[in-house]
């Protein structure tokens, strides 16, 4: 295992990091009230596993894209933040990644989208994303609930129906806020295209935003191809 870990470090400059910390992996800013940060170890025989899955992530981009905005990768096996549950969240340069225990629930493809999920957000950080353009593309009138905190541990939060596909969005986290509408398009985008270009044949708004995904990552680099 040190060796796969090395190697990622080698091809890509990122650091995984999962002997749990709290004062090592988040910043003093994350442990105090009202955010109280907090995780837990992972299970050292689980390992192989997102190392398998952070493998396959990280070589969908190119490897100067990935040296220029991720350094480390944090992985724990709970993850919490103002007394809510978190799949994944990001820093500047890092990203968090909850591995649960629930195969059912925390499989390889779920952990695949939340790491794209969690870069995009460090991508719209660190170069200019077409904001505007983005917004004009919701209804009249529409507003984006919040940062998203407000509606972790809602039901259906991940459901999609006819109504929100046709006003522009995937699911109902992607109406929490522009980061995480994007964030859900992203995590389609990589993940799965087809189903996405599907969608996006019947849905006008939905696929302008697609269309505008794919123009900001060909912005940070223009090899970056997309079905």
């Amino acid at each position: 295992m040190t060796a796969s870990l090395e190697k990622v470090h080698a091809e890509y400059g990122v650091t995984i990091k999962y002997h749990y910390k709290a004062e090592e992996f988040f910043p003093t800013s994350w442990l105090r009230q009202p955010i109280n940060g907090r995780g837990e170890q992972i299970d050292l025989d689980a390992l192989p596993s997102p190392v398998k899955v952070l493998n396959g992530f990280l070589g969908r981009y190119l490897k100067s894209v990935v040296k220029r905005n991720l350094k480390t990768v944090f992985l724990m096996s709970d993850l919490e933040f103002y007394g809510k549950s978190y799949g994944g969240t990001h820093s500047r340069t890092a990203v968090y990644l909850r591995i649960g225990n629930d195969k059912r629930i925390w499989s390889d493809v779920f952990l695949t989208s939340r790491l794209h999920s969690e870069f995009s957000s460090i991508l719209i950080q660190n170069y200019d994303f077409p904001t505007t353009r983005w917004q004009a593309l919701n209804t009249a009138g529409f507003k984006y609930s919040g940062s998203g905190v407000e509606v972790l541990g809602t039901k259906k939060l991940y459901g999609q129906t006819e109504e929100l596909l046709e006003q522009g969005f995937l699911v109902r986290y992607s109406q929490s806020s522009l980061e995480n509408d994007f964030n859900m398009l992203s995590d389609w985008l990589f993940t799965r295209p087809e189903k996405l270009a599907e969608l996006c044949q019947k849905h006008e708004l939905l696929a302008s935003k697609r269309t505008l995904a794919i123009e900001f990552y060909a912005s940070i680099d223009k090899r970056l191809k997309f079905e």
